[in-house]
């Protein structure tokens, strides 16, 4: 590749002209939280490259309208907005280094969405957290655990009915939990499961023992 361009006026860089090029091509702030918060995957894809290449160009003066834009997309109902925000917090907090003050706004924000309707915010929630982990340590761990715990404690589900107790051995643990636990796979041409293998060491020995049987009750 060239890397001159000849003008008129004379020689004028090629890599300068292209970055000047990429520079007009680059989305607006605002147009990036717009893709992020966007229904469809593939546009909010796209707002996180672009969320990212910004990123790594950002001045101290641009902080403010990076924040408001992450903490505009976390109040918002819609999920796909709070998707946005929860995959623009983490890209914030793992390529620059925000406030304290504003760590802990997205560590509380993140918190409140941790028992969403949407699997895939909470999923977020958690790469979320541990971008905060990564950047501020166990502090984030610590200050998360008591809420996790409760909401584990409150959301665990186990049947209690009464006829359920056959299903539970001598010290409460549940038996029979895995019905279809011996079966490995499905067979591709009737569609049924297929039966674990049996040891073969075991089979030998119950057809040496049959054999032994048989034996005997024709000598008696």
């Amino acid at each position: 590749i060239t890397p001159w361009i000849d003008h008129e006026e004379g020689f004028t860089p090629y890599l300068t002209q292209h970055g000047r090029q990429m520079a007009l091509d680059a989305p607006s702030l605002d147009s990036i939280f717009e893709l992020l918060g966007d229904p469809k995957h593939l546009q909010r894809e796209k707002g996180l490259r672009a969320l990212v290449a910004f990123l790594q160009g950002l001045s101290g003066t641009e902080d403010a309208a990076v924040e408001s834009g992450i903490s505009e997309l976390l109040s918002q109902e819609p999920w796909e907005k709070k998707l946005g925000g929860l995959m623009g917090a983490k890209a914030y907090v793992s390529t620059c280094q925000p406030q304290e003050s504003y760590l802990e706004r997205l560590r509380l924000a993140a918190m409140g969405l941790l028992e969403d309707g949407e699997v895939r915010v909470r999923l977020a929630v958690g790469d979320c957290l541990q971008a905060l982990a990564r950047l501020q340590g166990v502090c984030v761990f610590e200050a998360c655990l008591p809420a996790v715990l409760d909401s584990i404690r409150r959301n665990f589900d186990r049947s209690e009915d009464a006829d359920d107790g056959a299903a539970e051995g001598p010290d409460g643990q549940r038996l029979a939990t895995a019905p279809m636990a011996r079966f490995v796979t499905e067979s591709p041409a009737l569609g049924s499961p297929v039966e674990r293998p049996s040891s073969p060491v075991r089979g030998e020995r119950q057809g040496e023992g049959q054999g032994q049987g048989e034996e005997q009750g024709k000598e008696g």
